[in-house]
């Protein structure tokens, strides 16, 4: 029998990769996605059907589940990749954006979870693969939203492991460095800069440069990539709970894991143009 997976924000990037990977290997797949109207490039079929899914609505979430339920019988995988980001100096983003943000890549998260979880206890067996990011180990400047609702995502799932494990629920982070897909140009057209604040407009045109240079650089994976990855973690049989993906994710990883937190965020600085902003190095007996 073919298992299940529930996909959310499967509209583009790499919740559609991911659905056109598992129907591939022959699973059942729900692709949701919040706006039905939006191009998606995805096709239905006996293995794939398409469902309205706004993450922060908890009734379209339960609805998810019952559409899927009803089509293929159970759902066997959760693939909780419905998120956004945006860039600007704090003081220049709104309450209600900041609000949405967490709205979404957090309790859009938990919202989604809650409605599966009951099928999966009851069953003894389920898994819960999750989107996050390499960026969830360390700030990055200009998007501290972002990065502090991975932050906050990633402190959820590693908590619920041990829950979720004791009734025979598995939990997964994938973690990818820069990919190659519409996420930057989301966070783009959701920018706030420097909010006319001189001093962070300056600091933010150097942070865009930077940006754009690493962007064009060539170095990102491609949402495929991270599809292929999720897909690894899901048929692994293992209790693992991170996957990385990329090397700059397993380079920042290997920096924030073993090097002194002025190297970490000299690094940082000086990669975003902020060279100044580097802190002194610390002294060879200093504690850290």
């Amino acid at each position: 029998m073919a298992k299940t997976i529930l996909i959310t924000g499967a509209s583009s990037g790499i919740g559609r990769a991911a659905a056109k990977r598992f129907e591939r290997e022959g699973w059942n797949v729900l692709a949701t996605m919040p706006d039905m109207q939006a191009p998606h490039g995805l096709v239905e079929s006996d293995h794939l059907i398409i469902a309205p899914l706004d993450v922060r609505d908890v009734g379209q979430c339960s609805q998810a589940v019952a559409t899927a339920t009803a089509r293929f019988g159970q759902i066997d995988a959760l693939l909780s990749n419905a998120g956004y980001g945006q860039y600007g100096a704090f003081e220049a983003i709104s309450s209600d954006q900041i609000q949405n943000q967490f709205a979404v890549n957090v309790f859009g998260a938990m919202n989604v979870l809650r409605a599966v979880l009951p099928g999966f206890r009851t069953r003894g067996q389920g898994l819960v693969l999750v989107t996050s990011s390499a960026g969830a180990k360390v700030g990055l400047p200009t998007s501290e939203l972002y990065i502090s609702s991975k932050f906050a995502l990633e402190g959820f799932f590693e908590s619920i492991w041990y829950e979720l494990r004791a009734v025979g629920i598995s939990v997964k982070l994938i973690e990818p460095g820069g990919v190659d897909s519409g996420f930057h140009k989301v966070a783009d057209r959701l920018t706030a800069a420097g909010g006319g604040i001189e001093a962070y407009e300056n600091l933010y045109g150097r942070i865009v440069a930077n940006r754009d240079r690493i962007i064009a650089s060539g170095e990102l994976v491609s949402s495929d990539d991270v599809a292929t990855a999720i897909f690894a973690a899901a048929t692994d049989g293992t209790s693992r709970l991170r996957y990385l993906v990329g090397e700059d994710a397993e380079h920042l990883d290997a920096a924030v894991r073993n090097k002194p937190e002025a190297e970490v965020l000299g690094m940082i600085a000086r990669q975003y143009g902020l060279s100044e902003l580097a802190p002194d190095a610390p002294a060879t007996n200093a504690p850290h």
